[in-house]
């Protein structure tokens, strides 16, 4: 769905909840249409991707899982209006809300503004910025305090690991000294899936932990 045309959506909902004075999250949703028109993204799809990698941790403020609900009506209402394609959109996005359903609403807002104002590269130096990053050293003490913070939370923890597993610049070396760092010694013959099985275990025990008592 262009973007353009979500926003409008978004816009609608924002004018029904205004007329029916259901106003508890309108100045968030105001604020979300506001944040989009002066984005970069040319689809709604573009906007969920760029939500994905947001980090999920983090408990004050209200969550972006309040949507959920008004995607959800939205996608009936326009299944009955006979606009399918829009309705397979909405529905394809609230699938989307609901991997982040527990990311800050103002935390999206403030990285949304940040990526709006970094300068448009073209496409051969998108390929080369991304060449240099692949080859780079990744931040093994950046990983560590945010597996650390994450820990416990199992949303914001899968995220995070999810990240670190497809982190081409984490090679066996890395992994290694970050399950090292993480959960304690491991032996340097150990593969790239025992060092992120360790890291996972050290998560799933606290989780069990929990669950048990």
């Amino acid at each position: 769905m262009k973007l353009n045309d979500f926003v409008k959506l978004l816009e609608a909902v924002g004018n029904f909840l205004q007329a029916t004075g259901g106003t508890g999250h309108i100045g968030d949703l105001n604020a979300l249409v506001q944040s989009l028109k002066a984005s970069k993204f040319k689809t709604s799809n573009d906007v969920f991707k760029f939500a994905a990698g947001q980090p999920l941790y983090g408990t004050a403020g209200d969550k972006m899982g309040y949507f959920l609900p008004i995607l959800e009506s939205l996608s009936a209402i326009v299944a009955l209006a006979g606009k399918k394609a829009i309705s397979d959109d909405l529905k394809q996005h609230i699938t989307d809300l609901k991997k982040i359903s527990e990311l800050r609403i103002s935390d999206l807002l403030k990285a949304i503004a940040e990526y709006s104002t970094q300068p448009v590269r073209s496409s051969r130096q998108a390929k080369a910025a991304g060449a240099r990053e692949v080859e780079g050293h990744p931040d093994i003490e950046a990983y560590f305090q945010r597996l650390e913070k994450a820990l416990g939370h199992d949303v914001a923890f899968k995220a995070v690991y999810e990240e670190i597993k497809n982190d081409k610049r984490m090679k066996k070396p890395s992994l290694l000294e970050l399950a090292n760092k993480f959960m304690g010694p491991i032996g340097s013959k150990a593969t790239k899936d025992q060092a992120l099985d360790r890291i996972w275990y050290r998560h799933k025990s606290l989780q069990q932990f929990k669950t048990e008592t």
